[in-house]
């Protein structure tokens, strides 16, 4: 079988997409209705996602483009996104590594990324922007390059942020994410503080931080799932550590 140059196909394709040629679909992104023009079947053919949106969706019957709405995606992200379907290549970057969009190998890509730019990550609106299933996915992950006192606190910003946008409680909204994170990679001395952030604010919940100190004070880790005693990449090695393997 025959091959092209891979190369040259994406320089055509990434020409096709910033030119809008033979566009048919008028992307609407985000709060700011950011208006962006596509390719139908370049969408459908490269994400599953997009592909089942613009099943349900049919053109104007003027003959008008078809218009697509996207509130919940980041505008300034999801050039990333789209650069990547078109282009099968993208430099991803902190501030664009969390808008995938059901593309699986964009998807893994992305997970790299933050596993090894987690810090800088946690620091950018992209992060709170991320779902609670899409986070859930990342505290799963041993390779975070990021102290597990440093993720805690970025988890927690996330969850305030989004209680703030949701106009739910922030305990509602941490609960699908809050088993990820292993408080028992933390010291009697950092659980004892988080212990008192979590009065004031409600989001680790009185039973995981009862569980860790439970694991101080019996040094043994019966009966916790295997993950919360694991340390991450970016770990910063404890006395206490000594006693996750026991």
């Amino acid at each position: 079988m025959a091959s092209g140059d891979p190369a040259a196909f994406s320089v055509c394709m990434a020409r096709l997409l910033h030119s809008a040629s033979y566009a048919d679909i008028t992307l609407v992104i985000g709060s700011e209705r950011q208006e962006v023009r596509a390719h139908r079947c370049v969408l459908a053919a490269r994400s599953d996602a997009l592909a089942a949106m613009l099943s349900h969706s049919a053109a104007a019957s003027d003959g008008t483009a078809l218009c697509l709405a996207l509130p919940d995606v980041c505008s300034a992200t999801f050039p990333a996104f789209l650069e990547f379907v078109y282009t099968n290549r993208v430099a991803l970057r902190a501030a664009n590594a969390s808008v995938v969009y059901g593309q699986k190998e964009l998807r893994d890509s992305s997970v790299h990324f933050i596993e090894k730019h987690v810090r800088d990550v946690v620091r950018t609106p992209g992060f709170w922007e991320l779902s609670d299933h899409a986070l859930s996915v990342l505290l799963q992950s041993d390779e975070l390059d990021i102290d597990e006192a440093d993720l805690i606190t970025a988890v927690t910003q996330w969850a305030n942020v989004n209680s703030a946008v949701l106009g739910e409680p922030v305990s509602k909204v941490a609960q699908g994410v809050l088993g990820g994170l292993r408080l028992l990679l933390l010291s009697p001395e950092e659980l004892a503080s988080l212990e008192q952030q979590s009065m004031r604010e409600q989001v680790i919940p009185v039973e995981m931080v009862a569980a860790a100190w439970r694991f101080h004070a019996l040094r043994r880790a019966e009966g916790i799932p295997r993950h919360c005693l694991r340390c991450r990449k970016g770990t910063r090695p404890r006395d206490h550590h000594v006693y996750l393997k026991s």
